[in-house]
């Protein structure tokens, strides 16, 4: 599965978006001669994926979020998101199973990690009170908020995975509603609306649009298992 991804968002990203080849090995992680191979079909599966348009759809998306980062001047690998989505599209065409209770080692690390994130934001903050700088200073706040959440996010992981009685019932009609404002919101990107030049401005714009993005597949996905 992972190839096959891999395979399709190369392909994606040189057909559609124009983005070169060698652009595109330093974006997953990949050597230039295994994009060459991927643009020549000769690894990577693809007809199981095409067949299933919500699974294709979210390859195009989130090449697109690839793509627009590498036009905007991030430089840096995407391959552990690709990575991320290869197992999140496995698990949807295989069904979702409960997952299992984690081992005491992956609870461990996630403990260290926790950690971490919570000393990165408070560090974060720290620096953000000294600057003179509100671009600086907005940047370095939305990294104490992000690694505050990732904490969060972990915590709650500890919490639940693997047990018994954890609710996966939502409110379809209000998630529905949230949705399509999300979509709204979405629809207009900031990058496109606000030319600037300004690195700092950019990378702020740009984390808005990917976080409504992000929004919008969550938001996706809750509204898959609630029975949409």
């Amino acid at each position: 599965m992972l190839t096959a991804v891999r395979c399709a968002v190369a392909t994606i990203l040189v057909k559609q978006h124009g983005i070169r080849p060698s652009e595109v090995a330093r974006a997953l992680g990949v050597s230039p001669a295994t994009v060459t191979q991927y643009l020549k079909g000769r690894t990577g599966t693809l007809e199981e994926l095409k067949r299933e348009p919500a699974l294709w759809s979210r390859i195009e998306v989130f090449s697109e979020e690839i793509a627009k980062g590498i036009r905007y001047g991030l430089r840096g690998s995407w391959g552990t998101e690709v990575e991320e989505l290869a197992m999140s599209l496995l698990r949807e065409m295989k069904g979702f199973e409960r997952p299992r209770a984690l081992e005491d080692a992956t609870r461990l690390s996630l403990l260290r990690r926790i950690e971490l994130e919570e000393k990165s934001a408070a560090k974060a903050l720290e620096l953000a009170s000294r600057t003179g700088d509100p671009l600086v200073s907005m940047l370095l706040r939305q990294i104490a908020s992000d690694s505050m959440r990732h904490a969060d996010i972990l915590s709650t992981l500890l919490r639940t995975v693997g047990e018994e009685g954890v609710s996966t019932g939502h409110d379809y009609r209000t998630l529905k509603e949230l949705l399509d404002f999300e979509e709204q919101a979405e629809s207009e990107n900031l990058l496109e609306l606000v030319r600037t030049e300004d690195p700092l401005v950019k990378a702020l714009l740009l984390s808005i649009d990917l976080d409504e993005r992000k929004h919008e597949t969550v938001l996706r996905e809750l509204l898959r298992r609630a029975g949409g």
